[in-house]
């Protein structure tokens, strides 16, 4: 049943993902760090790289996920582990590649939808504001390449207050300094996991951008609307 919209006063977005294709960028990214080690160390197939990348990068989010390695080292952490899968120990080079994998997807982050169009329109309407997983300064260096900080009245980012999504804590702490309670408050994200359960888990409205029509998992709450384009938050909102 959708819920009745005529009390909201406040909109919460995600950032990666819903409103800017961090996926394609980070692809983009891992593949020219591929082919720069494939460049560096002649003897390493690609194809072999790519499979040794996969397998690190399970690994250390099994470690993120596990409390042993932090968010923020998250990323020197896979490409730690894949020179070591390779027979590189090198953790100069390790640090090298992260920030050059940082460097082009930043390069390649580009908005989805009408991200600006919508923001916009929203923004004269409604207070806006962001809850985004991730290290702060590579979170906030997005928002400022996107040119999309200015319609944001507060931005959360999970490295800052110490919670992650789907955490009840960042959600509370979002609402608390935004005053806004959660029955006058929509929340819209693409991640079932983190933003369908986070937002449902206090009580608010949530907005599930659903732009590749998956079907919803199990023990995953019912989103009270599913969009496949930002700009049907824009009618779903509409006055």
């Amino acid at each position: 049943m959708m819920r009745q919209l005529s009390t909201v006063r406040a909109v919460f977005f995600d950032l990666d993902g819903t409103l800017c294709d961090y996926g394609t960028a980070s692809r983009t990214a891992r593949n020219y760090v591929l082919q720069e080690l494939a460049r560096r160390f002649p003897g390493l197939e690609p194809a072999d790289l790519t499979i040794q990348y996969r397998s690190a990068t399970e690994e250390s989010w099994s470690q993120v996920l596990s409390g042993v390695l932090s968010v923020e080292g998250y990323t020197r952490g896979k490409f730690s582990t894949l020179l070591k899968k390779c027979g590189i120990p090198d953790e100069a080079l390790a640090d090298d590649l992260k920030y050059i994998y940082y460097g082009k997807a930043l390069d390649e982050l580009r908005l989805l939808d009408d991200a600006n169009r919508v923001l916009g329109e929203l923004s004269q309407r409604f207070l806006l504001a962001m809850i985004t997983d991730g290290i702060s300064w590579y979170q906030q260096a997005k928002i400022s390449k996107l040119g999309i900080r200015k319609f944001f009245k507060r931005i959360y980012v999970a490295e800052e207050v110490e919670s992650r999504k789907p955490s009840k804590q960042i959600f509370l702490l979002a609402l608390r300094e935004c005053g806004m309670g959660a029955k006058e408050s929509v929340y819209v994200g693409d991640s079932q996991r983190r933003d369908v359960v986070g937002a449902k888990g206090v009580g608010m409205t949530c907005i599930w951008v659903n732009r590749r029509g998956d079907q919803l998992k199990s023990g995953i709450p019912e989103p009270d609307y599913q969009v496949g384009s930002l700009q049907e938050i824009v009618d779903i909102l509409a006055p």
